[in-house]
């Protein structure tokens, strides 16, 4: 949560003014109204909300994203225990500070005692509690961060590419394989490699910095079975003909209408398992392209009869000649 010094000191002017008249409260003398307080120190209500504003400032600093991020780009563990550390230290400091009594005259990041009163605690805490849970979650996370995550996940990427690589070859090989048999044994190579790739997903998926937040088992299906169904269109168009017709081969030619064709180089990018695509439809956009086509016939059809229009009346209208009078 960001607090700003200006929205702290209007909230807690509010609490000052009910201390106000009660002698149990004397020491706080002109410290709610600009003033300093009776306790020695010499600091004001304005300055101690400032001092607030930038010690939880430090907090929003501490983006667990951005710090597994940051670590995730170590290249060494001497690197990356180093950072961790720092983090670490960081997130300690900040903790030691959210008490209301830090030192025998001072508060949290030192400010006046007088937050430190009995009184004042339920609503300094108010402001602490989120801070000490978001601090909580994100030292929980850096001490079970460790580097062999990291190479552990590094090594399962690159696993992950060397699969969907062999997965694109033999689906493009399958495409033109115009043997039934062949086609059926780079299927199942396809399968196979299927199976390899869901099990290195469940790994990495498996390591707290893993971005894999979808069901490996369901990715892998539906992604061989739009393979298959794509392969057994292709079969069933090939057996119309041997592929030397006059169709030219057009047995290979993509379907742009179907999303799991596998020779749609749209399909190919396994990485989205969301199949977020924003690419409008080629159908679509020849629909709109005839769509656009008839209105240019029509306009130009409209603009013809006018201007025919205007020559006939043009021509009924000129005075006749004077030999067409009877005298």
């Amino acid at each position: 949560m960001k607090y700003i010094a200006d929205q702290l000191h209007t909230d807690f002017s509010q609490l000052g003014y009910a201390r106000k008249g009660n002698p149990a409260y004397n020491n706080d003398s002109t410290y709610w109204d600009g003033g300093h307080c009776n306790w020695g120190g010499s600091h004001n209500l304005r300055e101690d909300c400032g001092t607030l504003a930038r010690g939880f400032d430090k907090l929003q600093s501490l983006d667990s994203k951005k710090i597994i991020e940051e670590l995730n780009k170590c290249t060494s563990q001497q690197e990356y225990e180093t950072k961790k550390r720092d983090y670490t230290r960081k997130v300690d400091e900040i903790s030691n500070n959210l008490h209301p009594r830090t030192g025998a005259s001072s508060a949290m990041f030192g400010i006046c005692i007088i937050w430190a009163d009995d009184a004042m605690s339920p609503y300094v805490e108010e402001k602490m509690q989120e801070c000490r849970r978001e601090l909580d979650e994100l030292k929980s996370q850096l001490t079970g961060e460790k580097y062999q995550h990291i190479e552990e996940l590094r090594r399962l990427k690159l696993e992950q590419k060397q699969i969907e690589k062999r997965i694109q070859e033999n689906k493009r090989k399958a495409s033109k394989e115009k043997d039934p048999t062949k086609r059926a044994a780079l299927l199942l190579l396809i399968e196979e490699d299927g199976k390899k790739l869901e099990d290195n997903l469940r790994k990495q998926q498996a390591i707290p910095t893993s971005k894999i937040n979808f069901d490996p088992s369901k990715y892998v299906s539906d992604m061989i079975e739009g393979i298959k169904k794509a392969l057994e269109k292709k079969a069933r168009g090939n057996s119309g003909g041997d592929g030397n017709s006059g169709s030219g081969g057009g047995g290979n030619r993509r379907n742009p209408t179907d999303p799991n064709d596998p020779f749609d180089s749209d399909s190919d990018n396994n990485n989205d398992p969301d199949g977020n695509n924003n690419k409008t439809p080629r159908n679509k956009r020849k629909k709109d392209d005839d769509n656009q086509s008839n209105q240019q016939l029509i306009i130009f059809a409209v603009v013809a009869l006018v201007v025919l229009f205007l020559l006939m009346n043009q021509k009924d209208s000129q005075p006749r000649s004077r030999y067409e009078y009877d005298y």
